[in-house]
């Protein structure tokens, strides 16, 4: 990598030779535009600044009311398809660049779950079924925190991250008589 200082020898040789070789001294300093090396892909960018507005890109960008990001705002940035998004303002307070630098399948996994829900336990595995389809297998032992009663359901992931409740279809019950 060239330095300054590189720089300023190369202009002072440059110099130097023109005086040796009896050029007129204009004051005008040659620059060969060739590339001395490659410029990597990763360097160009899109910065997402909504025009129009003084606010910073993230809050102006995100939905309070819904706690994401605005609809519109993303369907845009899909159509614009950048390679990568550098975001300004706001969410740099709070982003954790270091986890973004590198080859996606080298960094460590940020993804945190409690080891129980509702006091079902949620074991490495149902965590790994999460993860990579988005669904766990029914799950027998969560307890309601209102009512006190036990039932079965499915955690599930969906698009943002977020985790819920996906119920099996409800049973029959035989018992009660059917009215005539």
């Amino acid at each position: 990598m060239s330095t300054r200082r590189d720089l300023l020898r190369a202009a002072g040789a440059a110099a130097l030779s023109r005086a040796a070789m009896g050029a007129a001294d204009d004051g005008a300093i040659a620059i060969d535009p060739t590339p001395r090396f490659a410029i990597s892909p990763w360097l160009y960018m899109q910065f997402m600044e909504p025009l129009g507005v003084t606010d910073p890109s993230v809050e102006a960008a995100w939905d309070y009311n819904r706690d994401d990001w605005r609809r519109d705002f993303v369907e845009t940035t899909k159509d614009l398809a950048p390679g990568v998004i550098r975001y300004g303002g706001l969410f740099s307070r709070y982003y954790k660049w270091r986890e973004g630098v590198g080859q996606a399948e080298k960094r460590p996994c940020k993804f945190k779950i409690n080891k129980a829900i509702l006091q079902q336990p949620v074991d490495r595995a149902q965590a790994a079924r999460l993860l990579t389809q988005g669904k766990t297998d029914l799950l027998r032992e969560f307890i309601s925190g209102k009512t006190g009663r036990s039932f079965a359901a499915y955690l599930v992931m969906d698009d943002t991250g977020k985790v819920g409740f996906d119920f099996p279809p409800r049973e029959e019950d035989t018992t009660k008589s059917v009215a005539q």
